[in-house]
């Protein structure tokens, strides 16, 4: 790429190219150009408001038109946003492009425009505006881990029909089945089954877009035990995200374990090991769990023991699957262990407490629904603080946990 000379009229390497605001419908557009890697584009108010549901578009744009000292097409970028205020509380509209490590801001007036925009036409009068949040915010996550064909098609699903999609309660899960069909979701390069739709839409918000787990490798090879490893998400972005990370992935369901080795197969042998059983405490060498009779109506998450509450509704069947000790899988160091087993949390770590010595940081999903949870969870903090770990929580206070209380919450723990 060429670079600018000292007497180009533009002061910097990116540009507007167009700012147009309509205030019947609420919604902004801004479009410009970066010459180099773009990375991200933030938009502030004049009021300093940056906290808007924002759809990126990236694109590529020819400059050289107007500048023929460009050779190369530039990467272009869109906006669009949606602002209900003064349009002194608008403007002048600043944006901040980031590419190439490096930050360039611009402000500008807004065009206002006098008539409503189709799209946005209704959002006003249907009282939308936070439903269209919601859907631009989740499509806006989802774009780090999409192509740009799929980012584009999701952008495409959401505007046709004035945004009609948010009227279903469940339209992430629409959203998904638009774009992929009830075939793999494309996903980190590569393409990734669920059982369902449903289990999709909660796996990839969980474990993608609100990264539940938090987990940074504290070393150059880390090893990670993932407990209750579904149908391998967490495992395929701990692998993809860190090239010498190496993964043991339990599951008890077994048609997760299916799952699991297809989604995982990319991966060599010496990277990710993967064992079908439930991590229980106990001596006998099976234990009984109940799943779903009908995965196409319940999805593949949740295998339990008949102590849970929670499936009281759903069709089941019980199945028995080897019992794995804790103790046995944890047989180095680990950097990072990750528990999602669905109640078997309390006697499984606190009859193995001692094998934790061996992990330098965890993160526990707590279940509520089973009988005597709060004095469980009580004794599991006990005994993990005696370990050593520095723990912090994301549910409610622990002396109002009980078996009424929320399903489920995440416990962290870190050794100082």
């Amino acid at each position: 790429m060429t670079n600018l000379p000292q007497n180009d009229p533009l002061p910097n390497r990116a540009g507007f190219s167009r700012c147009e605001y309509t205030p019947s419908s609420g919604l902004l557009l801004v479009s410009g150009w970066a010459l180099g890697n773009l990375q991200s584009v933030e938009l502030v108010t004049a009021s300093g408001d940056s906290s808007f549901s924002v759809i990126l578009r990236k694109s590529r744009t020819d400059v050289s038109s107007k500048f023929p000292e460009y050779e190369d097409p530039a990467p272009g970028w869109e906006l669009q946003t949606i602002f209900f205020g003064e349009l002194s509380d608008l403007m002048p509209v600043t944006v901040n492009v980031c590419f190439d490590g490096e930050t360039l801001s611009f402000s500008r007036e807004a065009v206002v425009q006098p008539g409503p925009s189709a799209s946005y036409a209704t959002l006003l009068s249907d009282n939308r505006y936070s439903e269209v949040s919601a859907l631009l915010d989740f499509v806006a996550s989802l774009h780090t881990y999409l192509s740009d064909d799929d980012y584009d098609a999701c952008i495409a699903v959401c505007e046709r029909n004035d945004f009609a999609i948010v009227e279903a309660p469940n339209f992430r899960k629409i959203l998904l089945q638009k774009v992929f069909g009830d075939g793999p979701v494309r996903l980190l390069g590569r393409e990734f089954t669920f059982a369902n739709l449903n289990d999709a839409v909660m796996l990839i918000d969980e474990i993608l877009l609100q990264d539940c787990y938090r987990y940074v490798p504290s070393q150059p090879d880390p090893l990670i035990v993932d407990l209750g490893a579904s149908n391998g998400i967490f495992a395929a972005s701990v692998l993809e995200s860190f090239k010498d990370a190496r993964v043991i992935a339990v599951e008890a369901d077994p048609q997760n374990v299916e799952l699991l080795k297809k989604n995982l197969s990319p991966y060599k042998s010496d990277r990710v090991h993967i064992i079908g059983g439930a991590v229980a405490s106990g001596t006998s060498p099976n234990v009984e769990l109940v799943v779903p009779q009908d995965y196409n109506i319940w999805g593949g998450l949740g295998a339990s023991t008949q102590s849970r509450q929670r499936f009281d509704s759903r069709d089941l069947r019980t199945i028995e699957v080897p019992r794995i000790r804790l103790a046995d899988l944890i047989t180095e160091e680990v950097d990072f262990l990750k528990v999602d087993i669905e109640g078997a949390e309390y006697d499984t770590l606190i009859d193995d407490v001692a094998c934790l010595s061996r992990v330098r940081r965890l993160a526990i999903e707590i279940h509520f629904d089973i009988p005597d949870a709060g004095n469980r969870l009580a004794t599991l903090i006990s005994q993990l603080t005696q370990s050593g770990f520095m723990l912090s929580f994301s549910g409610p206070p622990v002396g109002r946990i009980d078996e009424n209380s929320i399903p489920s919450a995440l416990l962290y723990g870190n050794r100082p």
